[in-house]
């Protein structure tokens, strides 16, 4: 590992767990953690919407929205789940299940970017695509019944510098 700055002894054994830095690697952990995603069904009670929008650069990107089965037409607070992952990893499926939970327990529709990831889509991409997602939802409030006062943003790891 190349550096201009000195490592401690101690952490230089962690470069052996460095295979994400290898394009191939990545996109394979990529390959296995969307295709976790898409065959894990989302939790009894919620239904799981695929949505492609146009992002800031004329590109389309996905979302997921979740909501509760028992919402018949009723507007709801939004939460825009920004989801972890470096900025090196797409969308998987403890995420899923995580804005299930947080659809059901808050009685709310939750989505989830699937931004375009770094190393192929360098900043300010991920950042934008979780901006256009919010605007998607704020210009499509009323189709989705969406509370336009109640959105919030919500990110853990990378994904709370996204919602930040």
């Amino acid at each position: 590992m190349k550096t201009n700055y000195p490592i401690n002894p101690a952490y230089r054994g962690i470069k052996r767990f460095s295979f994400l830095s290898n394009g191939f690697m990545l996109a394979l952990a990529n390959l296995l953690l969307k295709t976790a995603f898409i065959f894990t069904p989302p939790d009894a009670g919620v239904r799981q919407r695929k949505i492609k929008l146009k992002s800031y650069d004329g590109k389309y990107v996905c979302a997921y929205l979740f909501e509760p089965k028992n919402l018949d037409g009723k507007k709801t607070p939004l939460i825009v789940n920004c989801h972890g992952g470096g900025f090196i990893l797409g969308v998987f499926s403890s995420q899923k299940s995580y804005s299930c939970f947080l659809a059901k327990k808050l009685n709310c529709r939750v989505i989830l970017p699937d931004y375009r990831l770094a190393q192929k889509y360098p900043f300010p991409t991920p950042v934008e695509d979780c901006y256009s997602t919010l605007c998607w939802c704020d210009d499509n409030a009323e189709k989705v019944n969406i509370r336009r006062d109640k959105i919030a943003l919500y990110g853990d790891s990378a994904g709370g510098s996204l919602a930040a």
